[in-house]
């Protein structure tokens, strides 16, 4: 039998650990029996320490590990009065340590502890302390019921790859610029947030943080946190909570919580890519507080409150998003929030798509927004702008703008959608600038509301295509208004419209209707429609200037009750009626124009108190008469 082997054998069966320690051979290996050591040691000696094979060996007691001395336990159990204070290096295999009674089982200070395939458990405070710049190093360990934490990182750095943590405040408690970087770990059933960082940074890979009692991470103080494959789910609080921190994910999932899935508050940052949001009680995702959120590539769904809630001057931008099936708003946005949407899906909400309050900001981009069962794009008291998108088959408006909103929208498309495209009410001023609204009332403007449109189509409207009421205006440059199956335009209760170079037609009512408000049509086109070209009501003034007006069933330009207007430079050709036609005390006011009627006699006509002045005009009827009037009216024509 070798010399070594009788040596050890000695030591262990009939020694302490510390006389086996003080004969120490070359090898540096101590093999112990299947017994308890009960006692102190101050390691002076590097040694590697193994336990028995055939049953379990027991150390209790203070194990200190001076700087420069290097300690691995190999198949030992550290028994549950037993605390080790590191500064040198110590390394456990396949051990067991047992910190029943025990506030703090290791504790680090300045050195470096590894373990592997070891399990920690039950220690009365924390199980692994880390300190002044210690490091540790953990594979294939399963941390369970220890009380504060784990593993406490003050000042120091970790790696932690497939292990296990359940059961305690703290899975990671990560401090005052510590580092900690998980792999693959699994943490479930902590009581406080499973991992806290405070002033520091967290990286993970591929880790599973699952079904604690409050968050599942909790970032503050200006710490850093990078997750790559993170998933975190079933939480009863905010399941990652950044505040005054920063965070970057990749290919991450959040999920099933019962509160929040993310919240970002008092200036946090968050930059998301290639990652899910889904399924939370409350919202998806907030961001308060000045804070700041990036999306990318993501999914954030089937949310029983909102899918992004923002307020308190925060700013979120989305690319390459998919929001939908939300039970509130899919994005919320008050406080002075600004968001920014491109290349993005908003699609499936059981209530608006995007709300905007209290001064907030959003920008839309190539972008659409479709089926949500209330409005797609709600603005009261903010502003929204929208480019080259589409909104379409929504159960409301595509746009409602309130209060005091500002809105602008260039290059998109509005169809299909139930509710007008375009419905404004209370003081909101708008741009429209190059935009098709089709298949749906387009556009309806209420109370001192302002919109200037260019170069735009609104077509095959079921019902009003464009209606302003109540002191409101609209001005039209370059703009079309075909193929509706009710009136074009209807202008209502002291409003203004202002149509510039621009084409009406094919309505199977009145093109533009004016109702107690006024109109210019300048250098327009307004043709074959199924009843009138214009008609004027109740105290309404209309000028129309340098424009054509063809072919209406009926009189192509009617007047009732006290109404007026003025043609100059207009021609009137093709009409199946009157061209011109004004009752119960209205005015006709026509110079420099031509009106050629060769289907009906008396193409003119003044009755009940009204009068017709033409001068410069030409008026032509190849079936005879021109001019008709009754009952205390007149019309008078000026030689050219």
């Amino acid at each position: 039998m070798p010399v070594m082997r009788l040596l050890s054998m000695f030591f262990t069966n009939g020694k302490t650990l510390k006389r086996a320690m003080h004969h120490l051979n070359k090898s540096g290996h101590i093999q112990l029996s299947p017994k308890i050591y009960k006692e102190s040691i101050q390691f002076h000696k590097s040694v590697v320490i193994s336990g028995s094979k055939v049953g379990e060996t027991i150390i209790e007691g203070l194990l200190t590990i001076p700087k420069s001395v290097s300690v691995k336990f190999c198949n030992v159990t550290i028994s549950p009065i037993t605390h080790i204070y590191v500064e040198g290096e110590v390394e456990f295999e396949q051990c067991h340590l047992d910190g029943m009674d025990t506030s703090v089982l290791v504790t680090v200070n300045g050195g470096k502890i590894t373990a592997s395939h070891c399990e920690i458990t039950d220690a009365a405070d924390r199980a692994i302390t880390l300190q002044k710049q210690s490091t540790g190093v953990f594979h294939h360990c399963k941390f369970q019921n220890n009380g504060k934490a784990h593993i406490e990182v003050d000042g120091s750095e970790a790696t932690i790859e497939e292990c296990q943590f359940s059961e305690a405040r703290y899975a990671y408690w990560i401090k005052n610029n510590g580092l900690v970087h998980s792999v693959k770990a699994h943490l479930h059933h902590q009581l406080d947030a499973q991992i806290y960082v405070d002033h520091s940074t967290f990286i993970d890979q591929g880790s599973l943080i699952e079904r604690g009692e409050d968050h599942g991470i909790y970032a503050k103080k200006e710490s850093n946190i990078t997750l790559e494959n993170t998933t975190l789910r079933y939480h009863k609080k905010p399941q990652l909570l950044v505040q005054r921190s920063s965070l970057v994910g990749s290919h991450c999932i959040v999920q099933h919580g019962t509160d929040v899935g993310v919240s970002l508050r008092d200036y946090a940052e968050m930059n998301f890519s290639y990652s899910e949001v889904s399924q939370h009680e409350n919202a998806n995702i907030q961001v308060a507080k000045r804070s700041r959120l990036n999306l990318e590539h993501c999914h954030i769904y089937s949310g029983k409150s909102f899918g992004i809630q923002v307020n308190d001057k925060s700013i979120v931008n989305f690319y390459e998003t998919l929001l939908k099936s939300h039970k509130l708003a899919q994005v919320f946005l008050s406080g002075e929030s600004i968001c920014s949407v491109k290349n993005s899906l908003v699609k499936e909400g059981k209530h608006v798509g995007i709300y905007i309050e209290k001064k907030a900001n959003c920008t839309i981009v190539e972008s659409k927004i479709t089926e949500q069962s209330n409005s797609a794009l709600s603005v009261i008291g903010g502003q929204l702008t929208v480019i080259d998108s589409e909104i379409m088959y929504n159960f409301g408006n595509a746009i409602l703008g309130m209060s005091n909103s500002t809105i602008e929208v260039d290059g998109s498309k509005m169809y299909n959608n139930d509710m007008a495209h375009i419905a404004l009410k209370a003081n909101v001023k708008m741009n429209l600038l190059n935009s098709e609204l089709y298949n749906g009332k387009s556009l309806i403007l209420d109370t001192r509301c302002n919109v200037k449109g260019v170069n735009c189509k609104f077509y095959e409207s079921e019902n009003v295509q464009i209606e302003i009421t109540e002191k409101s205006t609209l001005t039209l440059e370059q703009c079309r208004i075909f193929n509706g199956k009710s009136y074009g335009v209807k202008v209502l209760k002291n409003s203004n419209f202002f149509f510039y170079d621009g084409q009406i037609s094919h309505h199977i009512l009145t093109q533009i209707v004016v109702n107690d408000s006024s109109a210019v049509v300048r250098d327009s086109e307004l043709y074959k429609g199924c009843r009138n070209a214009i008609s004027v009501q109740n105290h309404s003034e209309v000028l129309v200037q340098d424009s054509f007006i063809s072919k209406h069933v009926q009189s192509q330009i009617w007047l009732d009750l006290e109404s007026t207007i003025e043609l100059k430079g207009v021609q009137l050709t093709d009409g199946f009626h009157s061209d011109l036609y004004a009752q119960n005390q209205s005015e006709i006011y026509v110079t420099d124009s031509m009106i050629r009627n060769d289907k009906v006699l008396y193409n003119v006509r003044a009755v009940n108190f009204s009068k017709i002045e033409l001068s410069k005009t030409i008026v032509d009827n190849r079936l005879g008469d021109t001019f008709y009037s009754e009952n205390n009216s007149f019309i008078t024509s000026s030689d050219l």
